[in-house]
């Protein structure tokens, strides 16, 4: 496993729980609490599909701290190299 992840990477697994019409909307500056799907039900299939790619998992405080895709990633990399 690598010891980083590209915001790339990062969006394209974020990406995956939302509709093809809305993940090509998505940036790393996107408030995610608006995108268009986003649920509680959204944030529990991020953090499975974080934990299954990354073996990282993002706390529901974590979620609720952050704003906006770029914060979960920056959380994501830290726990990866910590």
């Amino acid at each position: 496993m690598s010891l980083t992840i590209t915001p790339e990477e990062f969006l394209e697994v974020f990406s995956k729980s939302f509709e093809e019409g809305v993940r090509n909307r998505i940036s790393m500056n996107t408030p995610f609490k608006h995108i268009e799907g986003w649920s509680s039900l959204t944030a529990l299939l991020i953090t499975v599909e974080m934990n299954d790619t990354w073996n990282i998992g993002l706390s529901d405080d974590e979620i609720r701290m952050s704003t906006t895709v770029k914060d979960l990633f920056q959380i994501t990399l830290h726990k990866l190299i910590s």
